[in-house]
This record gives structure tokens, sequence and C-alpha cells, in this order.
């Protein structure tokens, strides 16, 4: 501990694996987020404390956060920020979907999404009636729902992956666009629901979101991509996914911590995550 530094647990392990300094600054603030552009390409996120984590993110002091232009550095456990210093404290959290767990249960899949109650947004993405809710456009809904079906569709035909991916990636405004959220909802539900999905498909998924073009949409998104290509995703979308098809496992707290992740942001993932799960029970059907 250094002097006058605080602490925090809450930061992603991977941060304390491969590059262990980073020097950056901050390129954007948001209400509960602020960014940092490093000089190895890397975006680190400074997370509020009462926000969940994203890859690279560590949550700080909201006062500490600099403000735009500022300098960034990690040097070891070390994150300073301008004037002030954060020490990152214990192991950090993994934010990779765990490659051996226990087989998920349609049973199980069927009666969490049976008891599950969906934002309006999600709802409506799904296909669903929704009632009055700023956060849905009907038009903008309609293409988002088409272009979901066509990518849990092409999950049983590997060779239409990439079209399906690269029609929905940049659709929508912000710094993730909804179209780029819905792709790495579904990829995430996909990791986990693999072995009821076409053979191969979730390889398909990943190689297409490692080349993504830099054109196509924002840079924060190429950084999502670039994460979920690997099986990183933030932290409540690796919770939920985790649970799918888990026997005695109740969604609700986990859906609720998703749809609060940003403006829209995880309604959007939760939407891809669902028209997945839901395609698994159809296919059972």
């Amino acid at each position: 501990m250094i002097g006058g530094s605080r602490s925090t647990a809450r930061f992603d392990a991977e941060l304390l694996t491969g590059a262990r300094f980073r020097r950056g600054r901050v390129a954007a603030v948001f209400a509960h987020a602020a960014l940092a552009e490093c000089d190895d390409g890397d975006l680190l996120t400074l997370v509020h404390p009462s926000r969940e984590l994203v890859p690279l993110g560590i949550v700080v002091p909201w006062d500490a956060v600099p403000a735009g232009g500022q300098p960034v550095v990690l040097d070891g456990r070390v994150l300073r920020l301008a004037d002030a210093a954060v020490v990152l404290d214990g192991k950090g959290t993994v934010l990779r979907l765990p490659e051996k767990l226990w087989p998920p249960s349609r049973g199980a899949l069927g009666e969490q999404l049976a008891a599950l109650s969906l934002p309006a947004r999600t709802r409506a993405m799904l296909g669903k009636v929704s009632g009055d809710d700023d956060t849905v456009v009907p038009t903008e809904i309609a293409v988002l729902r088409e272009g979901l079906e066509r990518l849990v569709g092409a999950f049983y035909r590997n060779r239409e992956v990439e079209a399906a991916v690269r029609a929905l990636v940049g659709l929508g405004p912000g710094s993730t666009p909804s179209g780029d959220d819905v792709v790495v909802g579904a990829g995430a539900a996909a990791l986990r629901l693999r072995g009821f999905l076409g053979r191969g498909a979730t390889d398909s998924l990943q190689a297409v979101l490692r080349l993504v073009p830099a054109s196509s949409t924002t840079r924060v998104s190429r950084a999502m991509f670039g994460h979920a290509a690997r099986g990183t995703f933030a932290e409540p979308l690796v919770r939920l996914a985790t649970h799918l098809g888990a026997a005695e496992v109740d969604l609700t707290a986990d859906a609720l911590l998703l749809a609060d992740l940003g403006a829209q942001t995880g309604s959007d993932m939760l939407a891809g995550a669902m028209a997945v799960a839901q395609a698994c029970l159809a296919r059972d059907a």
C-alpha cells in the first residue's frame, strides 16, 4: 500500500496477467463509467462503485475519476489517476465464461424462462407484446428483431453466421450500438448452450467477432467483440449465461442486474441471450 492511496477488490482478474503496465488517457466520462484509451490499444474502463464489472474494468472511488484527456497509468497493482492512486487488492473477478460446467438441462431451462419477467425492450425484441416504454421504438425494434432471428437461425446453419453477424454490427446509436449488444448477448448464451446448437456454431461466431472491420462499429464495440471472442463478458452477462439450464436456479436476479447495464446495453444483451435460449427449447419441441 502506498501512502494516501485507496484500494479496490473489484477489478477484472485479467489485469493481473499479460501486460502489467498500461499508460493512457481518459477518452470519455459517462454517468457510471469512464473509458481510458491505452497506448497498447486496450481500453480500460473505470467503473462506478454501484455498477458491475466489464472486461478490463476497475471499480474506483468516483471522486477519483479524472476529466477527459487526463493521464491514467496501471503499473502492476497500482492504478494512478491524475493525482490519485488506487491499489488493486486481491485476486479480482474472473469474467471469462467457465468452460467446465455441469451440462445444461432443457427441462431446467424451460422452467427458468417460464418464470422470468423481462424488461419491455427485451420482450419487444423477442416479438412479444410490450407496453408503453420510451426505450421501445417500433421501427428500430423490428430491424433488431429480424436480425436476431436471423442470427439464431444461423447457429444451426454455420455457413450463415458471418452474414448474420455483419447484418447486426453497428445498428443503432451509442458507444455500443444495440445490434452489437444483441450479438454479444447471444454469443454468451451460445457458449453455454453450445451442445444444443449446430456443430461448430460458437467457433464460427467467435472467429467472425475477431475479424469485425474497424469501420463497421465503434472503438468500444470492437473491444467488446474482441473480449467476447475469447469468452469474456460483462459480469452480469457471465452470471446469467453460467446459470442457463442449471437446475433450481432462478434467473430473475441475474436478468435484473444485466438489464441495469448501461442505458439499453443490458436489455439488448438480455434479448440476445434469451433468443438463443428460446431457440434451444423450440428445437427440442
